[in-house]
């Protein structure tokens, strides 16, 4: 390498800081901006702003993540269960430490709406702070590094997708050599340069209302722990210090409580390099390394001793199998895209790193040599949940390798002045991101008309029922509706407990989430016909509200054989044979009235989707609530 001259080495180590706090926050607002406008917009038509929800971009948060944070605010811990009150304090093996970080937002705001754009706005600034250190300890250079950070936060650059991205424009290239056909190659391309432009080139009147980081959960919040334990564990390869080991170790072991695949892809790199200095490091370095070790297999043994509570429970295999995992012992070849990808850049990095920045080499190797040991992991326990999840947790070590390949050209650094000239091209591209996205925000002021074409579906709610909710916080008590889309949105913006219970959101077994379904749809009268017909639909593209088996088993009776997971169209439906079974079970159950006494019956838009009209049998009921969409009823 030639003793470059680094562009902004020579501004002070303090007002540089504080450029990168006025950097934080205007990628902040870069990211938070759209959605205000959006905002403006839906209440100016007479919607509600609600962009939690289970039909629009933030479904997963809708349904588990954002009802689980403020749970814990509201009992100030976590309640792993929110409909049966004997499980609320039972084990879980969810990672929590999100749900945690997100519930401190309900210490300030009372809308949730306000807590995603305050989410948005905190994180994606302080994510690019950490990004920024993130490039810095890669590329050892303060431009290269700004770019990055810039790039992965307020461009379009799916990171955590990267590896899809190189995997397709494979694919295409094979299609091409074998079929000669241009058009999926074309497609790829032009795919890929988008990825890489987005919202670098204001070109589009198609504007991405959601950058790369917009998800609340993973990674906006995941990634809090993840890009802190990458940048702690390059460091430790660095130092080679009993300091970095803890603190290294600690990040990753954190990552155990934040998304598991994070956690194992880090672990096995740092236990290959255990192996590694058994055989070629001193025993002074070899301590060290067996500390890095040491701290995060603590934090494993605490993750583990969780798990043992949860197996422990009389329920939990309903419990994991709802989650879903597949089962075999069989090497993953499905996934060989990824195996040539991990191939070619390890080549790279043989060519590149191995003899100019050594300890660099070994970081990348290991990383690379771990995509081939967490793609098989089920080879050596028998399962793996959720193999598709993999490339999550590799896709952003890959971007950074790639992005250093490319800044590590001999040509762009054969002279300093060459050196010196490319960080000023880098600093250009830079401050034309900044600049472009800028022009964006600017753009999305106005949103209305054909100005910026954008699906305001998923942002917008009916104000009719929006109000009902507001009505029943003030009124807080159990709440029955055949609707699970009524279950989640009474969990996520009331205080009320549904007396339908969902499978995602509880640790009861399958015999009480069916009880529990069963009664429901008694109290409101529903024929047996009707059920099977429910439990059975003849279309299988139903919508959430009528996918009962979704709702009430999750992945249950999804296929959960070898490679399930990445291989698209595997279906869920309940069997023919639990279907006659629960009816069966349907018949046999009579109503007692006393019991449900001070229930409310709640029936909206949601319920005559999916029951028809209002049948309440011959339950005594007081109409306590209604608008032009909503009846509430009391049980008296």
């Amino acid at each position: 390498m030639v003793n470059q001259k680094k562009l902004l080495d020579k501004l002070p180590s303090k007002a540089f800081c504080a450029l990168l706090v006025i950097l934080g926050l205007l990628c902040g607002l870069i990211n938070v901006f759209p959605h205000l406008s959006i905002k403006k917009e839906v209440e100016q038509r007479g919607y509600v702003y609600m962009p939690v929800q289970t039909e629009g971009m933030l479904t997963d948060e809708a349904l588990w993540y954002v009802p689980m944070s403020k749970k814990i605010y509201e009992n100030h811990g976590a309640n792993n269960d929110f409909f049966f009150k004997q499980y609320r304090n039972s084990s879980t093996p969810v990672p929590l430490l999100p749900n945690y970080i997100y519930a401190f937002f309900f210490l300030f705001f009372r809308d949730i709406s306000h807590i995603f754009l305050a989410g948005i706005f905190l994180f994606s600034g302080v994510l690019f702070v950490l990004f920024y250190f993130l490039g810095k300890m890669f590329f050892l250079n303060r431009t290269k590094a700004l770019f990055f950070a810039s790039f992965v936060t307020i461009a379009s650059v799916p990171i955590r997708n990267f590896l899809y991205v190189l995997t397709s424009m494979l694919n295409s290239g094979i299609t091409l050599i074998t079929s000669g056909s241009l058009a999926s190659f074309k497609a790829n391309i032009s795919y890929f340069i988008s990825t890489f432009s987005g919202f670098v080139l204001p070109v589009s009147r198609d504007l991405p209302v959601n950058l790369s980081l917009i998800s609340l959960t993973d990674p906006l919040i995941t990634y809090l722990i993840y890009i802190p334990a990458i940048t702690g564990l390059l460091y430790f390869f660095n130092k080679l210090d009993k300091k970095s080991a803890v603190i290294s170790g600690i990040l990753i072991g954190l990552s155990f409580q934040t998304y598991l695949y994070y956690a194992v892809l880090l672990s096995v790199v740092a236990s290959l390099y255990l192996v590694y200095a058994i055989f070629k490091l001193e025993k002074k370095d070899l301590y060290k390394i067996l500390l890095l070790n040491g701290v995060i297999f603590l934090f494993f043994l605490f993750y583990a001793f969780s798990l043992y509570n949860f197996y422990s429970l009389p329920q939990a295999q309903d419990v994991a199998r709802r989650i879903g995992a597949e089962h075999g012992f069989q090497f993953r070849w499905i996934v060989w895209k990824e195996y040539v990808v991990c191939a070619v850049f390890l080549f790279l990095n043989w060519l590149i790193f191995k003899n100019t920045h050594h300890k660099k080499y070994l970081f990348y190797l290991f990383v690379f040599l771990s995509m081939f040991i967490c793609y098989n992991l089920q080879m050596i326990f028998g399962f793996m949940p959720h193999p598709d999840h993999w490339s999550r947790a590799f896709s952003p070590l890959l971007f950074i390798f790639f992005l250093d390949v490319v800044f590590s050209w001999r040509y762009l650094n054969k002279t300093p002045q060459m050196a010196f000239a490319s960080d000023v091209l880098i600093l250009v591209c830079t401050t034309l991101i900044f600049f472009t996205s800028v022009s964006n925000f600017i753009r999305f002021k106005d949103i209305s008309g054909d100005k910026i074409a954008v699906d305001l579906n998923g942002f917008s709610f009916d104000g009719g029922i929006y109000q009902s909710y507001e009505w029943i916080d003030n009124h807080p008590g159990n709440y029955i509706s055949p609707s699970f889309l009524t279950t989640y949105y009474l969990v996520l913006y009331t205080k009320a407990s549904p007396y339908l219970a969902s499978a995602a959101n509880s640790l009861a077994g399958n015999y009480e989430l069916e009880q529990r379904f069963l009664e429901t749809f008694k109290v409101w009268n529903v024929p047996s016909s009707q059920l099977g017909e429910i439990l059975s639909p003849k279309d299988k593209k139903v919508s959430l509200n009528k996918d009962i088996s979704l709702n009430l088993y999750t992945n249950y009776y999804s296929d959960q054989s070898f490679n399930y997971s990445l291989v698209p169209g595997s279906g869920r439906d309940i069997p023919a044979e639990k279907v006659e079974e629960l009816l069966k079970r349907y018949e046999d159950i009579e109503i007692d009235p006393d019991k449900y006494k001070g229930y409310y019956l709640y029936y909206g838009p949601f319920e005559r989707d999916l029951i028809g009209d209002f049948l309440p049998g011959q339950m005594p009921l007081e109409k306590v609530y209604h608008n032009e969409k909503i009846y509430i009823y009391k049980i008296i």
